[in-house]
């Protein structure tokens, strides 16, 4: 399961899909935007089948995917687009 909480209100759209996508490439997630130029921060959470919870800060601007790893020793990449 995977929870996105924005550090400010109103920058996404908590009632579009939120589309959470995994390959040997790393992990993306698609966020609706409201506002396209805003630089988007906020926690991310993660929880595995056994019930582990692992929290991240995370921050993305506006604009494509990066592709590759973005943060060597995270694991897999997490990204996020303004896409959806």
């Amino acid at each position: 399961m995977t929870f996105f909480f924005p550090a400010a209100p109103g920058v996404t759209d908590h009632g579009a899909p939120r589309l959470l996508r995994h390959d040997p490439e790393g992990v993306t997630l698609r966020l609706k935007p409201l506002d396209t130029k805003v630089h988007l921060a906020g926690r991310l959470t993660l929880t595995d089948h056994g019930g582990q919870v692992d929290a991240l800060s995370m921050g993305a601007a506006p604009g494509a995917v990066a592709a590759g790893p973005a943060a060597p020793g995270l694991g897999p990449v997490l990204a996020f687009s303004g896409a959806v």
